[in-house]
């Protein structure tokens, strides 16, 4: 997608970031050189390898991420000209303020993935007391996990009384 081709919003896209930063230093940094054109709700800046020398900042107004844009552009940042641009969507913050948020859809793919696996676990298992399990009617294993934290804490209270 082209520059020309993404609508101006609070959200500005930042690339050509010097990738040996570290990242709270590269968003402490972000915040002073962007909070002098107006309020900043966020500034995002990853360092996972498909997004390191890449940043996201949000801004309240849209006109204070239009000036940022025009002013900013090719500004030497630690040694590297940036490339400042529109993001391409509207950040998460502005969009659970405006009550629009959508979660992404890869995002909700992981979360019906862990409540799909959680559910198997609990219909492959049936309960009983003590997290024992049942097989032709008769107990093959109890968890421990669930009598552990028992003994630990007669253990601990003995640990305290003969203090």
């Amino acid at each position: 997608m082209l520059t020309a081709d993404i609508p101006p919003n609070q959200s500005i896209y930042i690339k050509h970031i010097n990738e040996k930063i570290k990242k709270e230093e590269l968003k402490r940094s972000l915040y002073c050189l962007f909070s002098q054109f107006g309020r900043l709700l966020d500034v995002v800046a990853l360092k996972t390898p498909k997004l390191r020398g890449q940043a996201w900042v949000v801004f309240t107004e849209v006109t204070a991420a239009s000036n940022a844009v025009r002013q900013m552009q090719n500004f030497p940042f630690y040694d590297k000209p940036m490339r400042i641009q529109y993001a391409k969507s509207k950040s998460d913050y502005v969009t659970k303020a405006e009550g629009s948020f959508v979660p992404k859809e890869k995002k909700m793919k992981q979360e019906e993935k862990v409540e799909r696996k959680r559910h198997a676990e609990e219909t492959q298992q049936p309960s009983m007391p003590n997290g024992a399990t049942t097989q032709n009617g008769m107990p093959v294993a109890i968890s421990l996990s669930r009598i552990i934290p028992t003994i630990q804490y007669y253990l601990l209270t003995d640990v305290i009384i003969a203090t």
